[in-house]
């Protein structure tokens, strides 16, 4: 090997990690998308089609969505709604593919400005400022004069680059959840995400960045205050108000090692409590704000306030109705986890979902091997960060139970692997770190380590080898 080839590679070599997770993300993830955004033909994502009608009804200035006839959407371009009804028939339907003779029947299609009422009760709840990757897309093609197949690639192409940048300055800031970032952000059912139309384009790599910057901050012992403290808080309140349950991410306020002030030796219960409670105010104000115009109850058979009372009468069906829902659907829970693609119809062979957890096990461990130079304090386990991830997993179940489940279920219904991507990095700051003060048992440590890392940077490789064969046997082979 060339002397130059060496001293490039060693070079290489000893770029700290994060920087080594960044260029890896950046090119991993920009192939995945671009082949996703170019091989799944539109609407073919979960929602995908209450998703773009409100990225629409937004681009239009309606902020908010409207209640009329016991349901709630607004008012679209009546072309946006003739080509998302030309790709209806597929979900669920493997046997309907992506034919020429149905992308060109929607090719001609352009921006009519003729306005039709359409219901969208599931996305017209959600905030304005989760779809403004998408809806500025589609304010640019209307104003140029786009098709509306265009305009749909350039909004899934804009939230796409909007996500990607957000997770490698996620992976570029974070230290202990760096490869757990990169792990997550990589898997199949995150960057079919990544690739479409969604609320989720905005907030699952924001909640990447809250994790990431809350882990810098409790690594550097800097103070939670000024600039890092709004940016914290901004960034809490979009997720929230676009997600409620996301709010478990709150009790990461009291982890013991994230500085209130600049007295590290006190915990300041009074300042952590205002953050708390300003975040919370400040996101019920905004859920409240745009699901008060748009709210309906989702068919005659649910209702939040009869499932209420029957919860308030039969509080012991509670620990039932868990046992049966994760009897029922605990498999399927991991693999729309990993990679359920479509409209969660289109999975991999059971093979790729064994490697895929031996791999974000793998990814999971890495977090206990810290790299020198970590500060004593972050050592410390913390069961703040366990308590997050419970308490938003319990309020994603407890939500879909109240809304989305019909009065008195045996189990919830509505509930997604994908939900729990958002804090599943957080688990590696609930982990106890493994250091050796001994030189031979710390270079053992790291050697390990970066065999680790390795076979996590190498398994989105095995990974986009495995999408590729499924997405095309799906959508276009008969």
């Amino acid at each position: 090997m060339p002397t130059e080839s060496v001293s490039a590679f060693c070079q290489i070599a000893r770029l700290p990690l994060p920087v080594k997770l960044c260029a890896l993300l950046l090119a991993y993830s920009l192939a995945c998308g671009i082949f996703l955004l170019l091989a799944t033909p539109p609407f073919q994502t979960p929602d995908a089609l209450a998703h773009f009608f409100r990225s629409a009804q937004i681009s239009e200035g309606h902020l908010f969505g409207q209640r009329y006839d016991d349901t709630s959407g607004g008012d679209v371009d009546a072309s946006a709604i003739a080509f998302a009804n030309a790709y209806s028939k597929m979900p669920f339907h493997a046997e309907v593919k992506a034919t020429s003779a149905l992308r060109t029947a929607t090719d001609d299609l352009v921006w009519s400005g003729r306005m039709e009422r359409v219901s969208f009760p599931n996305t017209a709840i959600y905030p304005a400022f989760a779809y403004v990757p998408q809806a500025l897309a589609i304010a640019v093609g209307r104003a140029a004069g786009m098709r509306v197949h265009s305009t749909y690639a350039l909004a899934c192409a804009t939230g796409l680059l909007f996500s990607i940048a957000s997770t490698v300055l996620a992976v570029a800031i974070s230290r202990r959840t760096s490869i757990l970032i990169f792990a997550t952000a990589l898997l199949p059912t995150t960057m079919m995400i990544y690739s479409s139309v969604s609320q989720e384009v905005t907030v699952l790599p924001l909640c990447f960045l809250i994790i990431a910057a809350m882990d810098r901050l409790i690594h550097d012992q800097r103070a939670f205050a000024g600039k890092y403290a709004a940016l914290v808080v901004a960034a809490l309140v979009m997720c929230i108000s676009a997600r409620p349950p996301l709010a478990g991410l709150v009790v990461m306020l009291l982890h013991p090692g994230l500085n209130m002030s600049d007295r590290p030796d006190r915990y300041e219960w009074g300042r952590r409590l205002v953050f708390v409670a300003m975040t919370v105010a400040l996101s019920a104000l905004a859920v409240i704000a745009f699901g008060y115009h748009a709210w309906s109850d989702f068919g005659p058979s649910h209702s939040v306030s009869k499932q209420l009372l029957y919860l308030s009468r039969h509080p012991g069906k509670v620990f039932a109705i868990a046992a049966t829902t994760l009897k029922l659907n605990g498999a399927f829970y991991f693999q729309s986890f990993v990679g359920a693609l479509g409209w969660l119809d289109t999975y991999f062979r059971r093979g790729y979902y064994v490697v895929a957890f031996v791999m974000l096990c793998i990814a999971l461990a890495v977090g206990c091997l810290i790299s020198d130079g970590a500060r004593r304090r972050e050592r410390a386990a913390s069961a703040v960060p366990l308590l997050a991830v419970f308490a938003t997993i319990l309020m994603i179940f407890a939500s879909l139970y109240l809304a989305w489940t019909a009065v008195s279920g045996p189990a919830v219904m509505g509930v997604q692997g994908r939900y729990f991507l958002a804090v599943f990095p957080l688990l590696a700051l609930a982990l106890p770190s493994l250091h050796s003060k001994q030189a031979a048992q710390s270079r053992s440590l790291m050697r390990c380590r970066s065999v680790m890392v390795a076979s996590v940077a190498m398994f989105p490789l095995f990974s986009f080898a495995s999408l590729v064969p499924v997405v095309i046997q799906r959508f276009y082979l008969q």
